[in-house]
């Protein structure tokens, strides 16, 4: 991809408040990201975003994406939609393709032994990587137009607005919420699925649970039930800033938690599995039942029907960025060991500067120091600008959202119904998640598959964007967690320790003083 000498300032000054995305993440990855939905999208769809940029300091990076394009995106699926489908069904066709072989080449490098690799080869096998990366996202980001930009959430008015022309007054608000949850088991749902059958598999089997080393030395079939779950989902865990690997060794001792903590209890590990697996299936059969029985219009089906791709797509394709992750830290860490650089300062660079390490070590090494404290970076269809820590600094002054102590109460789109009182965790990174509690009310810019743990322990859920198919929308109303989202400056308003009513029926939070 080109590099550009500038980036207009004037669009950074008339967009850094509208659309914003915060990410606990390293420059290398959250810039792969932004190219392959900009650059790479641009290559495979008929419509497209023209920019986004991001403002990166301390390893956490707030990111903007192109409004008007949203809107550009957002009107021409709509369009397609009053015909049919096709348009999107088309789009999928093709990244089904380079998924298939994005997937293929990351089973094969975990056997790849890196080191082994001369330069040549090993720049060889990061390009490949990093390419079917950008097309295994590529046109799967134009789910991203779906998403909510206001203090309402643009698709659930469109359903509210046919539902009141039909003449429907009853459970209107269940019944958007109903057409708007996924029918399918998203990756993290079928991971605990997997190993809650292993935990089975060993309650059932062992009285007293054997040694890892045991089951490794004397029980081969199935030590190797145990190394198949490894291979499937050691990624499970990473994020855009955090890569864990989770081996063998952890997945049983989180099977073992899991019998201890089921045979404490008294509860079946078979019914919880089942419990789970059974809700989406209802979900599934009561939506099918609900457009069956609605006078629905065929376009609203098929914004409907959409919708439904566009969950189970953004939630595949953020699998394919967990695998990427942990990847890519591999080959940071080898090329690191190489130019005497740590796999976290080479992180500081994108993936065309480390290409260039192996010409310019001086120049890149010069670079990853002078873009230690903050960078701003730009992707468009025609190339990427990115701008070190003095030079960055005009960029960041149209960027000055701060704390507000004023601001007492703030509106959002109601995600999941009910109410809940408690007090704040804003989470920002992920190293402040190991810190909530309980019965906390957790605020946060968005969720993540990586929160879903303390989604589980939350009294409710407050977002600063997302829309009625994003994240912590679907997980909220799949655990039955109050949840508020759209609200914009949230992590600003309240701090952590605030006491807050949050009451998701009328998608209000207020502070208790």
């Amino acid at each position: 991809m080109k590099q550009l000498t500038s980036f207009p300032r004037s669009v950074v000054a008339k967009t850094a408040t509208h659309y914003n995305k915060s990410f606990h993440a390293k420059i290398f990855t959250l810039f792969a990201s932004s190219e392959s939905e900009v650059n790479t999208l641009a290559k495979y769809a008929p419509v497209r975003y023209a920019y986004c940029y991001a403002f990166m300091r301390n390893d956490e990076g707030q990111w903007f994406l192109d409004p008007k394009g949203i809107q550009k995106i957002r009107n021409w699926i709509l369009k397609g939609s009053r015909q049919g489908t096709h348009h999107i069904d088309k789009l999928h066709r093709v990244w089904e393709s380079d998924w298939k072989k994005f997937m293929s080449n990351c089973s094969r490098l975990l056997t790849v032994k890196l080191d082994a690799l001369n330069d040549r080869d090993l720049l060889k096998e990061f390009s490949l990587l990093y390419t079917q990366y950008l097309r295994a996202g590529s046109v799967a980001y134009i789910a991203d137009a779906f998403m909510s930009t206001g203090t309402t959430d643009w698709l659930e008015d469109m359903i509210q607005a046919e539902l009141s022309t039909q003449g429907i007054r009853k459970n209107r608000i269940e019944t958007v919420r109903l057409l708007t949850m996924p029918t399918h088991l998203s990756f993290t749902l079928e991971e605990e699925s997997d190993l809650y059958a292993l935990a089975e598999m060993f309650d059932t089997r062992y009285k007293t649970l054997p040694k890892f080393e045991i089951i490794s030395k004397k029980y081969p079939q199935i030590f190797k039930k145990l190394i198949h779950h490894e291979r499937a989902y050691h990624w499970v865990r990473n994020n855009y800033f955090n890569v864990e690997y989770l081996s063998a060794q952890k997945v049983y001792r989180r099977i073992t938690q899991l019998i201890i903590h089921a045979r404490s209890k008294n509860i079946s590990l078979h019914d919880e599995r089942q419990k789970k697996i059974q809700e989406i299936a209802s979900y599934r059969q009561e939506r099918g039942r609900l457009l069956r029985a609605l006078p629905l219009s065929k376009p609203m089906k098929n914004v409907l029907e959409i919708a439904r791709l566009f969950a189970k797509w953004k939630d595949i394709r953020k699998s394919g960025v967990y695998m990427g992750m942990h990847h890519f830290g591999r080959f940071l860490q080898e090329i690191g060991r190489r130019k005497g650089l740590t796999a976290y300062e080479l992180s500081h660079l994108v993936f065309h500067e480390i290409i260039e390490l192996f010409a310019q070590p001086q120049e890149m090494r010069k670079r990853v120091a002078t873009r230690k404290k903050q960078a701003f970076f730009a992707v468009t269809p025609r190339g990427y600008y990115i701008a070190n820590t003095r030079e960055s600094r005009p960029y960041f002054s149209y960027f000055s959202v701060g704390t507000s102590t004023t601001v007492t109460h703030l509106r959002g789109v109601c995600a999941s119904a009910g109410t809940a009182t408690g007090v704040v965790r804003v989470v920002l990174k992920t190293h402040e998640m190991s810190a909530f509690k309980k019965g906390e009310i957790l605020v946060a810019n968005q969720t993540t598959p990586d929160f879903v743990p303390i989604l589980k322990k939350a009294a409710a859920i407050v977002t600063e964007q997302g829309g009625v198919t994003s994240h912590a929308a679907v997980v909220s109303r799949e655990l039955k967690k109050p949840c508020i989202i759209g609200t914009k400056v949230a992590t600003h308003v309240f701090r952590t320790g605030d006491c807050v009513e949050v009451d998701a029926d009328k998608g209000i939070i207020k502070k208790i003083i």
